[in-house]
C-alpha cells in the first residue's frame, strides 16, 4: 500500500524492527506490522500502527513494555 512502511520479522518488509521503522517514519505515517515476534519499542511521535493478530511484542530491553509518548495531547497515537 503506498505510503505505508512495512515491518516484517522475516526481513520481507522495509524494516525487520519496529523501533527502526519508527525512527525513520514521518509524522502521521502508517506502519504495518506483519506477523512475527518483535522486541518492545518506544513511540515518540504521532504514527498509526496496524499489526496482524499474529504480531507479538515481547517486553525486553531496552524497554520493559510498549511506551507511548506523543509529542502533545493533540498528537494521540491511533
Amino acid at each position: 500500500i503506498p505510503g505505508e512502511t512495512i515491518v516484517a520479522a522475516d526481513g520481507s518488509g522495509d524494516f525487520h524492527d519496529i523501533h527502526d521503522a519508527l525512527q525513520s517514519a514521518p509524522l502521521g505515517a502508517t506502519i504495518r506490522v506483519r506477523a512475527g515476534t518483535y522486541t518492545s519499542f518506544r513511540i515518540t511521535r504521532s504514527v498509526r500502527i496496524h499489526a496482524d493478530a499474529e504480531a507479538v511484542v515481547e517486553g525486553v530491553a531496552p524497554y520493559p513494555a510498549v511506551c507511548i509518548e506523543p509529542d502533545s495531547a493533540k498528537d494521540a497515537i491511533e
